[in-house]
């Protein structure tokens, strides 16, 4: 006999466990088919946008930076998950993705678990295995990408709420609030829905409880919401003032997708060609309005003000923008927000197999919405997929944006088709419901807002860069004139045909893009850059000046036009002029790394050594609180002189260091530095021949010798190099090795006498046979 004190859903679910357990591995199993699928996929393993963003900021974390000098510009719990997987199994693509489908799959049956309470075994299990076989839900389940997250934790946030219904003890309140709180930290505008449920629990309970029990749940409700949210705050207090809740990009996404020239989908800034946009330039167009540096929660209200006087100047046209984004939010189309989203749903063929879409789930999902409004059942579900899409249409509208949603719809499409069927069964009249059905379907399916499906070219762009990265130049340039004929104005398109062409060694080729980038984007920055670069390269350094100036004028805080500006200088033998623009860059440049790392350099050349050691020790504490930019790009500037990463920036400093202590005679200090700079970057060829050389002065030629051997394949034209190498082979007393080496020394500088002398005392000690 049933326990009539324990709900039929609940014993429903308690048999069902087998189920349950069935479809976790179902789950599970097609993850892992389409995680074998991708993992030869160029972006595997090349994140890109924001999933490089996250990549970059979890490595951070992993490595103990767990603070920013700023407050938070995204929400942090997805980049600090990542960080700890990171940390346990190192920094691989493999492993996050392991772990994230196992989430996702716990997430299934959640929903399951949570459909089964309210509409029973059937309809969970039958939820359960339709929204595993979601194909958008394994996509990004797949990606570096935060939104899949937000799946486990709003389903925990219902069922917590459903079991304090029917329980209404401090634990299920606080633990509902917990989620929530959660949520809010991987996406914040879920906090929108709060007041929605302390109308719930006031309208659930006003019968049961007084009014100070009520008052008690929703204080223990918001005091678990408080608890994950507490600690982002207190850091953004610590960074900035005013105070930054969670993340600041509000602002800025809410500019984006109302301004004159938004089109409700594309990340994209008025102004601006193509589709891409940048934080610095964002925090540069504010600070010209205002005549000031904007803090983190400024620049937000800065950007909210603009897209609201876009809506007092032409309400029309914003009525207008935000009805087409009402609508693009609820049609099938999976609309990209990163370049690369859903074309890899294309590349793996189990996505393609998979029939559940939203063609499906949208117009179904929406009927059980309303029959559960009708109903009385999980009401609360429906007004959070109002609630919850109404607080991302506003800004702009995407497949990731829709995510969160898509489980309930889900569970309400299911139920849809059991209550058609039951009126069906029951022949009460299922014409009314079939007629809201078939609007539905039109709405979904139809496409009357115009949205053309075509080629996106920031996605060839993005794969492109992928290619670059990787070395496969030809790919490279396929990729970037496939971006060209999508859109033959997109910005950066020939900026990195010229790139590809320049790492080929192409000069004239890279050249002819950089000047197409120009005729595109007159007012480019990087273009100029790069044309003084090349003009470097080639021997003219006065041209190289001319064009590191149209740069810095095209945007006065771009660091590498000031950097390609100082070279210049130094090319024409001019360094007091070259560190008088590395002043001017420190002073119009924010976190001047490179620049200040030029300009110690060059005091080291200069043998300016107690002024050249604090700035490099200096930029060596900065590099340690250094936080990945959020506008992470793969262009050919001059910042790549100085290493591609990091690691490689540090490794070089450790390097100068080094020279300082060796050429003041300090060899034992400057062994430790090079040491250093090659633990950081074992390719630092540098590091190696210096590090050699100090341990042949100090008499340990055995020790110097693999460090030669390792900086020669890449320094085969240093005629000191090879001097050196032969030093240490004759004091090991490999002769004929040595007087090899001292011939490769005098073939490369023929009035280099050392090596004239060594040579002709090594062909005597040869003859005489010693």
């Amino acid at each position: 006999m049933k326990n009539p004190s324990v709900p039929a859903a609940s014993i429903d679910g308690r048999i069902s466990k087998k189920w349950f357990l069935t479809l976790f591995f179902f789950a599970l199993s097609l993850r892992l088919i389409y995680l074998a699928e991708i993992h030869d996929y160029p972006t595997f393993k090349y994140p890109t946008v924001d999933a490089r963003y996250h990549d970059e900021w979890a490595q951070a974390v992993a490595h103990g930076k767990l603070t920013q000098p700023q407050a938070f510009f995204r929400a942090p719990l997805y980049p600090y998950l990542l960080g700890l997987v990171y940390y346990i199994f190192g920094h691989n693509y493999y492993a996050p993705r392991i772990v994230q489908h196992l989430i996702g799959s716990i997430g299934i049956v959640l929903l399951a678990l949570l459909t089964t309470r309210l509409f029973g075994k059937k309809t969970g299990v039958v939820t359960g295995f339709v929204f595993a076989a979601y194909a958008s839900a394994i996509y990004f389940e797949g990606e570096l990408l935060l939104d899949f997250l937000l799946i486990p934790l709003d389903v925990l946030i219902f069922i917590f709420l459903y079991k304090a219904k029917e329980n209404p003890n401090p634990v299920n309140w606080l633990l509902a609030g917990l989620w929530l709180g959660l949520s809010a930290i991987t996406r914040p505008n879920i906090l929108i829905f709060i007041p929605a449920v302390l109308f719930w629990t006031w309208f659930s309970f006003r019968q049961r409880e007084r009014f100070k029990g009520q008052l008690k749940f929703a204080a223990l409700f918001l005091l678990g919401t408080a608890l994950p949210i507490l600690p982002a705050a207190l850091h953004n207090h610590r960074a900035e003032k005013p105070l930054v809740l969670i993340a600041s990009q509000g602002g800025i996404n809410f500019y984006i997708g109302n301004n004159p020239e938004a089109n409700g989908f594309t990340s994209m800034m008025p102004g601006r060609p193509a589709t891409n946009w940048e934080l610095a330039d964002i925090r540069s167009l504010a600070k010209e309005e205002t005549g000031r540096e904007l803090s983190s929660a400024e620049l937000s209200d800065f950007w909210y003000k603009k897209g609201l006087e876009f809506w007092k100047s032409r309400p029309a046209d914003a009525f207008k923008l935000l009805a087409r984004k009402t609508y693009l939010f609820f049609t099938r189309f999976e609309i990209a927000n990163n370049p690369g989203t859903i074309p890899e749903m294309g590349y793996a063929p189990l996505l393609r197999f998979l029939p559940v879409g939203f063609w499906f789930i949208g117009p179904l999902g929406l009927l059980g919405a309303v029959f559960s409004f009708v109903n009385r059942k999980a009401r609360l579900l429906s007004v959070f997929v109002l609630i919850y899409s109404a607080s991302v249409i506003p800004f702009f509208v995407n497949a990731r944006f829709r995510l969160p949603v898509l489980p309930f719809l889900t569970l309400f499409s299911v139920y849809a088709v059991f209550e058609l069927w039951k009126h069906f069964r029951e022949k009460k009249n299922p014409l009314p419901y079939v007629a809201v059905l078939a609007i539905f379907s039109f709405l979904v399916n139809s496409n009357l807002s115009g949205f053309a499906k075509t080629p996106n070219p920031a996605g060839f762009f993005q794969l492109g860069n992928v290619f670059l990265e990787q070395g496969n130049y030809a790919e490279a340039r396929q990729l970037f004139h496939q971006t060209l004929q999508a859109d033959p104005r997109f910005k950066f398109a020939h900026l990195n045909l010229g790139v590809a062409a320049l790492k080929m060694g192409d000069l004239k080729t890279a050249e002819e893009e950089f000047k197409k980038e120009l005729e595109a984007d007159p007012q480019s920055e990087k273009a100029p850059a790069n044309l003084s670069l090349i003009q470097r390269l080639r021997g003219f350094p006065r041209l190289a000046v001319y064009w590191a100036e149209k740069s810095v004028r095209a945007k006065p805080y771009f660091q590498d036009a000031y950097l390609n500006w100082a070279l210049a200088y130094r090319a024409l033998g001019q360094p007091e002029s070259a560190m008088a623009v590395l002043e001017k860059g420190e002073k119009n440049s924010p976190r001047f790394l490179l620049g200040l790392f030029l300009k110690a350099s060059f005091l080291v050349e200069a043998k300016r050594f107690p002024q050249a050691e604090p700035i490099l020790l200096g930029l060596l504490d900065s590099l340690e609180d250094y936080q990945p930019s959020y506008d992470p790009q793969p262009f050919f500037v001059a910042s790549r002189e100085f290493g591609e990463n990091t690691a490689e920036l540090k490794s070089r400093i450790f390097y100068l260091l080094g020279r300082s202590r060796g050429e003041q005679g300090n060899f034992r200090p400057a062994m430790e530095y090079f040491q250093q700079a090659l633990a950081e970057n074992r390719a630092n060829a540098d590091a190696a021949a210096d590090l050699g050389t100090a341990l042949l002065y100090l008499g340990r030629p055995g020790e110097a010798l693999p460090y030669f051997e390792r900086a020669l394949p890449h320094k085969s034209e240093n005629f000191a190099l090879h001097f050196n190498y032969g030093l240490t082979l004759m004091e090991l007393n490999r002769l004929p090795e040595a007087r090899a080496a001292f011939k490769k020394s005098l073939e490369l500088n023929p009035n280099f006498s050392p090596a004239r002398e060594r040579l002709s005392i090594l062909e005597n000690l040869l003859k005489s046979g010693q």
